[in-house]
């Protein structure tokens, strides 16, 4: 397996069965369009901004909900400040990852009943999955399975 650092797509893979090859796959080539990141109104530069301790009290009043369990293989990538134009609020977003697949907790402290429009960065793409819970008013959006996904909501505390 290889994958791109960076972006994390799988660009070679190799599977086999019982140690013969199966199946054989690489990209050859990839366009990447460019993200259009709406920024908050009344902070330009917010969007995707590390969030200190300072920051997360003042955005939630409190710590932000953690998972107890998260799947096999899955570290935290950092956790930052944005801007959702859907709910207008600011929301604290923790980043989880293995490599390959990825985990993203958003939690809110207002009303937190988002429309997932057409750039809302908690709208799920591909084949990722959308979970939200109240514990702390948290949606999740990842690639892991759905059974996964619900037992780390289970897991908030």
């Amino acid at each position: 397996l290889s994958i791109d650092r960076e972006t994390g797509v799988v660009l070679r893979m190799v599977t086999t069965d019982h140690q013969r090859e199966v199946s054989r796959m690489a990209i050859q080539h990839i366009t990447y369009a460019p993200v259009t990141v709406t920024p908050c109104p009344n902070d330009a530069d917010m969007a995707m901004k590390p969030a200190t301790h300072t920051d997360i009290a003042t955005i939630l009043g409190r710590q932000a909900v953690t998972p107890r369990r998260l799947p096999d293989g899955m570290a935290a990538r950092g956790t930052f400040r944005e801007w959702c134009n859907c709910c207008q609020q600011e929301m604290v977003v923790l980043r989880y990852a293995d490599g390959v697949r990825t985990l993203t907790l958003f939690e809110g402290a207002g009303h937190h009943q988002c429309a997932m429009t057409e750039g809302c960065h908690m709208a799920p793409s591909g084949s990722a999955y959308v979970e939200t819970r109240r514990v702390g008013r948290v949606t999740a959006v990842s690639d892991v399975d759905r059974e996964t996904l619900a037992k780390v909501m289970r897991s908030l505390q």
